[in-house]
């Protein structure tokens, strides 16, 4: 695969997988169990989500570190910086787009933006480029303590809960269905793109 298309394909899933963060904090229903992290610590200190979104994935970067001694986990900071520019703008974008504050609406938001980060998530792990903070997380807790990559992810997301307790003091339950069903979305997504990618690999074999 070229470059041009992976950049392609990285910005094209990152994009969506940014909107659907945008979508679920903006239901206020629930959200993925980092992005709970992000917005209770905005709310805890008036930064913006984007600057919190920053400052916890250094901080974790820094711990994948101290759990890998490997620098290579700092290349995520990239991708982290990025997330962290465009979530301010997709909440403004979703807030602006969506101004009511009707269940009907908040329950539309919180169920399009977990199909958007299950797709945005299965296209942009094509590319190959660097993984965000929170599955760097995943494979340094993986490598070092020697669990299979759910079992970190488990812990991972359930050190993320209790971080969000801590400051927030509440959670919703939507952050529990999130939380059960991202993985799933993933690998649907991702088994019917194999197919899809497949078949335009067939047809291009086909027409030469």
């Amino acid at each position: 695969m070229s470059i041009v298309k992976r950049i392609s394909i990285y910005l094209v899933g990152f994009n969506l997988l940014i909107l659907g963060i945008s979508c679920l904090i903006t239901s206020t229903y629930g959200q993925s169990a980092w992005d709970g992290v992000y917005v209770a610590t905005s709310k805890l200190t008036g930064l913006p989500v984007g600057a919190t979104t920053f400052f916890s994935a250094s901080a974790i970067l820094t711990f994948c570190y101290f759990l890998t001694k490997e620098k290579r986990v700092f290349l995520s900071l990239i991708t982290s910086l990025i997330q962290s520019l465009l979530i301010d703008f997709y909440l403004s974008l979703v807030k602006t787009l969506f101004p009511g504050e009707s269940p009907t609406t908040k329950i539309l938001l919180f169920i399009v933006g977990i199909f958007l980060m299950g797709l945005g998530i299965s296209i942009y792990i094509r590319a190959k480029f660097p993984t965000n903070h929170v599955d760097c997380l995943m494979l340094s807790l993986s490598k070092r303590f020697q669990l299979n990559l759910r079992k970190a992810k488990l812990l991972g997301d359930s050190s993320a809960i209790v971080l969000t307790f801590l400051i927030a003091r509440s959670i919703t339950p939507g952050t529990f269905i999130v939380l059960v069903s991202l993985s799933p979305l993933v690998q649907f997504f991702s088994d019917k793109l194999d197919k899809l990618f497949s078949r335009v690999a067939y047809s291009g074999n086909q027409s030469i």
